[in-house]
């Protein structure tokens, strides 16, 4: 199994598109640029789903982790699939197995890309490893923050027009609202909660968003902000917000639609590094 290790990332995000026809998926594309989130392939199943895949070129000693389900996951929900696939040329550790069998995610390990390698491409067949130069940490990094900033942006744009969901106030024969949550039934996310004016990246590399909450008296969808001191919370509307954080210093609950990092943040406060305006 050791000449898969040596396909490049994208020749093996290529194998990995023709492993998936191989199993019956229609409308396979490779998706894998700048701002894919960790989406590198999208096509449909038979049933007509969207199904998304992750693709990692690792080497034997590299195992795929919990962490690394999880973070694919979140990518899942942000993408709206129905179905998920995680293909590695080496193995997964079984807190991976585990979460992934929770989370619905159809794993894919090297031993069975190999086979298929093998039988599509007998050694006098295959074409001449290319071998990369490893990537040093700061390209890393730079990568990284490139394709967390890029899928932010185009979700901002496909969702410019979204508004609000309307609320009222809980009558007396109403059932008890259930708390705000980030998430719709289907599993995407409920991007009318936040605000796109602007927003704050995080020195964890995060992007962080103002986020609605609910307030329990009155029921409306509010933005929840601090004084400079913290020392009052109150509930307001967005233009209000914005006035007050970005121009008063005032603190608000932002949360990260991609990782779940929550919390309030004000624009001078040190685990931010900018503001992003729009």
């Amino acid at each position: 199994m050791s000449s898969i290790f040596q396909i490049p990332p994208l020749h093996f995000e290529e194998l990995s598109v023709e492993y998936l026809r191989s199993k019956g998926f229609l409308n396979v594309v490779r998706v894998g640029r700048a701002g894919d989130l960790g989406i590198d392939i999208r096509c449909t199943d038979p049933q007509g789903r969207l199904v998304v895949a992750q693709c990692k070129r690792y080497q034997a000693d590299r195992n795929i982790t919990s962490p690394d389900i999880q973070k694919f996951f979140g990518m899942v929900v942000h993408a709206g699939a129905s179905r998920a696939i995680y293909i590695t040329t080496s193995n997964f550790t079984q807190p991976a197995r585990n979460l992934a069998r929770d989370r619905d995610i159809e794993l894919i390990d090297g031993s069975q890309i190999a086979a298929f390698y093998d039988q599509k491409y007998p050694s006098r067949l295959r074409p001449e490893p290319r071998m990369q130069p490893p990537a040093t940490v700061a390209e890393r990094t730079e990568k990284t923050q490139k394709n967390l900033l890029g899928g932010i942006r185009s979700w901002l744009e496909s969702n410019t027009s979204a508004t609000p969901a309307k609320s009222h106030p809980p009558s007396k024969v109403d059932k008890p609202r259930p708390k705000h949550s980030t998430r719709q039934q289907n599993g995407s996310l409920d991007k009318s909660l936040y605000s796109q004016k602007f927003c704050f990246e995080h020195v964890g590399g995060d992007i962080l968003y103002p986020v609605r909450i609910r307030n329990s008296k009155s029921g409306r969808m509010e933005f929840q902000v601090w004084d400079k001191d913290k020392s009052r919370t109150r509930g307001v509307g967005e233009e209000e917000m914005v006035d007050l954080v970005l121009n008063k210093g005032y603190a608000v609950r932002m949360k990260c639609p991609t990782t779940g990092r929550n919390g309030g943040y004000k624009k001078a406060g040190p685990s931010i590094r900018r503001v992003i305006r729009h």
